[in-house]
């Protein structure tokens, strides 16, 4: 589709059903099956590429696709950098001299949360074969993404079966995906990162929709369905033991200016900033971590005071309008908590420049 940005099946499929649209339309031919009936197969893609140029070359609507003959990996990347890199194409396809093909695409990651896990089952038992995480739109909310198991070597699966027992909660969406219905559900406490080839909010079918989820501390409640996102060909690439199960590390934003730079739109304004994070460990017994974190929606200021403690998390919000208010509960909750012999890790604190400039708004002489 001729277009000033990276379309997708749902902009065809719009294009489709209007006529004055259907002008925009292009099909660039990449491949022969058959020429008169008879199968069409060459030892080369370059001679079945000679061919499509001789029938379809110097077409305008329908031409051939984008072809060029690369003799080195070298060539090849740098064929990457100016068809994908500069041009925002999806990917390469590479043909070889034995016919073999290669799809090569770019992968995208991102930091989710697990919410749930499937056990293996014979010589897979007591073993995570999968795990469905979510993305984190807000506090306390959980939107439903993807299954994910590669990537998981079989010590890792035995580690993660050991971490998850204990922190089994009901399943709140059996019978709505027979997929979820054998899923263990768990505390929203693991953060991990995947890598994904793509993500997209619309299907052939219409909007992509989410199922949302919130977590009271000891159970979901299914909230609803929300307009969403599907990941293609998720991949677990590693643990994000330094970061937090919440909608900062592993919100949707993330998505968001992955898919803004897709469309090449400017990001869209912030509905919140975070304006201080400060985290704070104890090595006593069981691991225990603090992490405070206020931030800014509209007029409205908040603080998160997170607990973690032995595998368990318990977290309180507290919101008001008034942000030095806030700021001196920070101070006394810090102030007695490093009485108790907690550290800070000075690598996770924040303070944004918005904080810098409220806070100085109190210093500042009334003329």
């Amino acid at each position: 589709m001729e277009a000033d940005y990276k379309t997708r099946v749902n902009d065809l499929i719009s294009a489709l059903a209007h006529e004055e649209r259907i002008g925009t339309l292009r099909l660039a031919v990449f491949d022969i099956l058959e020429v008169d009936g008879q199968p069409f197969r060459k030892s080369s893609y370059t001679e079945t590429w000679e061919k499509i140029k001789d029938i379809f070359g110097g077409g305008h609507l329908c031409h051939p696709v984008d072809f060029r003959l690369v003799r080195s990996g070298g060539e090849i990347l740098e064929l990457w950098r100016q068809w994908v890199d500069r041009e925002n194409s999806e990917g390469l396809i590479v043909h070889t001299r034995t016919r073999m093909s290669y799809k090569i695409k770019p992968r995208h990651f991102v930091d989710a949360v697990v919410i749930a896990y499937g056990e293996g089952s014979g010589v897979g038992k007591g073993q995570v074969r999968r795990m469905l995480f979510a993305f984190m739109p807000g506090p306390g909310q959980y939107q439903i993404m993807s299954r994910v198991g590669s990537g998981l070597n079989e010590k890792l699966r035995k580690e993660l079966f050991r971490f998850f027992r204990g922190k089994e909660v009901p399943n709140p969406v059996t019978g709505i995906n027979p997929k979820w219905n054998d899923l263990v559900f768990v505390r929203p406490e693991l953060v991990i990162e995947v890598a994904v080839e793509e993500v997209v909010t619309e299907l052939a079918s219409g909007e992509k929709t989410n199922y949302l989820l919130s977590f009271d501390g000891n159970s979901y409640q299914l909230e609803g369905i929300v307009p969403g996102y599907r990941t293609y060909t998720p991949v677990f690439i590693r643990l994000r033991e330094d970061k937090s199960a919440d909608e900062h590390d592993a919100g949707t934003g993330q998505v968001e200016r992955y898919l803004n730079a897709q469309r090449e739109e400017p990001e869209r304004p912030k509905k919140s900033e975070v304006l201080l994070r400060d985290v704070f460990t104890k090595e006593d017994r069981s691991f225990s971590k603090r992490t405070f974190i206020i931030w800014k929606t509209g007029d409205l200021f908040v603080l998160l005071d997170s607990f973690r403690s032995g595998g368990k998390t318990t977290r309180e919000l507290i919101s008001s309008t008034d942000f030095f208010s806030l700021l001196r509960m920070y101070e006394n909750l810090v102030g007695d908590i490093v009485n108790s012999g907690y550290c800070r890790d000075s690598t996770q604190l924040i303070m944004s420049d918005t904080c810098m400039e409220i806070m100085n708004m109190e210093f500042e002489p009334d003329f």
